[in-house]
């Protein structure tokens, strides 16, 4: 059994506090939170106990491994403590919001940096796994181009992205992630990047975007476009296009029910899944699994800190584009 504690008891934190205490290889020994209200009612609901002290938990010899669910810009901080007492780490991402900062984190020590998994979920999915088989598989020839477009539910609040570091670093970054493991070895050397203030005129107050359309590209000409929003107002979207020499694959949005009634008044069908924590509620859990499963059976983990400072990187290089107005060149 491995001796588990979350810090972070906001929305992602919850998702895995729950798939922890449902995990056969884990015991949930305490949650986290500097905001005490909110904490304590996640460890009252899942019996566990609660700190309101990061530092308390890091120290604490019980505990073998911690997941941090906190502001971006506290992640280096965070697991720098926890691998000072030898403890894994699940990170979600990104895996900071300072990149020169998560940079010279990863390159510091890289025995120690192994001990560490960062939250990409989308890989624990099953349509996305497919997808990447098809196109590794090489049946449909060489990648020429990527379409992604992401777009989130209207939400009540946008309380809570304050800090997640941005639109780039926060859900570009899944996409981003996405591009690179479609691509494998080539390397994407340029970005051009335009955004927009569209839903809610509280992100430009806090210097961050809504609207976004990033498109990169290899030294060969290989081309990614995402486009991401903040708004869609019939659920969560995500499509992915992959466009090859000698076909095509896609991953289109799925919906709850599969099926399409054509009448007088034109062709009806379901509607998208209303949130990204529907629609991953599995690769969530899977993702949980393979955390846990590398420490039990002392194996790699399966997406490293070099992953996260990989998508990092280009999600940076977007955001610098999109503030200059022009293209940039990613850094290698």
């Amino acid at each position: 059994m491995i001796n588990v504690a979350v810090i972070g008891a906001g929305r992602i934190g919850r998702v895995h506090v729950g798939n922890l205490v449902r995990n056969r290889l884990a015991c949930l020994k305490a949650i986290c939170d500097t905001q005490e209200q909110a904490g304590k009612r996640l460890a009252r609901e899942f019996g566990t106990e609660f700190s309101a002290l990061p530092d308390e938990i890091i120290q604490n010899k019980e505990i073998d491994a911690v997941y941090i669910c906190t502001p971006a810009h506290t992640h280096v901080d965070l697991m720098e403590a926890a691998l000072a007492k030898d403890k894994y780490v699940f990170c979600e991402k990104p895996i900071d919001e300072d990149f020169e900062k998560a940079k010279r984190f990863v390159y510091a020590n890289s025995a120690r940096a192994a001990k560490i998994m960062i939250g990409f979920h989308r890989r624990f999915d099953q349509t996305h796994l497919h997808l990447r088989e098809t196109i590794h598989s090489r049946r449909l020839g060489q990648v020429e181009q990527i379409l992604i477009n992401s777009r989130d539910p209207t939400m009540d609040s946008y309380d809570v992205l304050t800090f997640t570091g941005g639109i780039f670093r926060d859900m570009t970054l899944h996409d981003i992630d996405q591009a690179l493991v479609l691509l494998g070895p080539a390397t994407l050397t340029g970005v051009f990047a335009r955004t927009a203030c569209l839903v809610d005129p509280a992100f430009a107050q806090r210097g961050d975007f809504d609207n976004a359309v990033a498109t990169f590209w290899t030294e060969t000409g290989v081309t990614c476009t995402i486009l991401n929003s903040r708004r869609s107002a019939f659920g969560f979207e995500q499509n992915i296009e992959v466009f090859c020499s000698n076909g095509s694959a896609s991953l289109n949005t799925p919906t709850e029910m599969t099926f399409t009634v054509r009448d007088q008044k034109g062709t009806h069908c379901p509607a998208p899944m209303g949130h990204f924590l529907e629609r991953y509620h599995a690769a969530y859990e899977t993702e949980c699994q393979a955390f846990l499963e590398a420490i039990e059976q002392g194996k790699e983990f399966p997406i490293s800190a070099l992953d996260g400072l990989n998508a990092l990187r280009l999600a940076e290089a977007a955001d610098r584009s999109a503030r200059l107005g022009q293209p940039v060149a990613i850094e290698t």
